[in-house]
């Protein structure tokens, strides 16, 4: 589970024991992957793949590993609706959603004091980038998931994140001006 790659849980030595709640934080906050592969050994493959299920979400990752922003964005819907889990869980991880330390992508074209629950991949293998998300704008608050493909070429992951800021501006402007 090594991998120094978002958030700080390699630096634990081997063998530190993680209550679930603190590696359910450490994924959703930081976007560790390490706690995301703690979680599923623990937890179990199969009882992911029934969670997945209840949520109505088995097409959610594709063959390849991706995941769709649609897919993504029924799973945001699902916590909001609290439609699967108790309110309470679902709000607190919407909380933690909402303290990723993540400020890149969508995050950087919503104002820093407009609480913003998301969660970004970047899939450098397959270029593939996504953010998704609730942005909690005063009595209107809306969802936004993007995901895009690259090509891998040089510097595509400064222009990913640009394209994705200006995609975020312009929604955020015209949900304040309604």
């Amino acid at each position: 589970d090594k991998d120094m790659k978002y958030g700080d849980l390699w630096e634990n030595p081997v063998g530190t024991r993680f209550t679930i709640e603190e590696l359910l934080r450490e994924m959703l906050t930081k976007s560790d992957n390490k706690a995301y592969r703690m979680l599923l050994r623990n937890v179990g493959f199969d009882e992911l793949t029934n969670v997945i299920a209840g949520l109505g979400l088995e097409d959610m990752f594709a063959e390849e590993g991706t995941v769709s922003a649609k897919e993504f964005s029924r799973l945001f819907r699902s916590l909001y609706s609290s439609s699967y889990l108790r309110r309470t869980n679902s709000e607190q991880l919407l909380e933690w959603l909402a303290e990723s330390e993540f400020n890149g992508f969508l995050a950087s074209g919503v104002p820093a004091e407009t609480e913003f629950a998301h969660k970004f991949g970047i899939e450098r293998d397959q270029n593939t980038y996504l953010d998704s998300g609730i942005v909690y704008v005063p009595n209107r608050p809306y969802l936004i998931s993007v995901a895009i493909q690259g090509s891998g070429e040089e510097g595509e992951e400064e222009r990913v994140a640009k394209v994705m800021q200006e995609i975020s501006e312009r929604i955020y402007t015209y949900v304040i001006a309604q």
